[in-house]
């Protein structure tokens, strides 16, 4: 199995790389897509560094006003990837 965002861009690279392995089924999942920079979507990684450092909170607590922060980012991924295990009767320990 492949899963990825289920935004085109990436299913495109995965139905590249499915090419290869032409087994795997692709399964878009909306867990996987990358970080929601909120009201700085769009804009460039400079504009972004400029406004964060003007608000003075750390980077990784910043929602991007309205999108997600880091902690929200972790939170969504280590959720699917714990469904994931669950489903698939994996059980890990820490």
């Amino acid at each position: 199995i492949c899963y990825s965002s289920d935004w085109d861009r990436c299913l495109d690279t995965a139905t590249d790389i499915v090419k290869y392995h032409p087994h795997l089924e692709i399964i878009p999942k909306k867990e996987l897509r990358e970080q929601n920079k909120g009201a700085f979507t769009g804009k460039t990684r400079k504009e972004r560094e400029v406004a964060q450092k003007a608000i003075g909170i750390p980077y990784y607590q910043w929602d991007f006003d309205g999108g997600e922060n880091g902690f929200d980012v972790s939170k969504r991924v280590i959720n699917f990837i714990e469904s994931l295990l669950k489903k698939m009767k994996i059980r890990i320990f820490f």
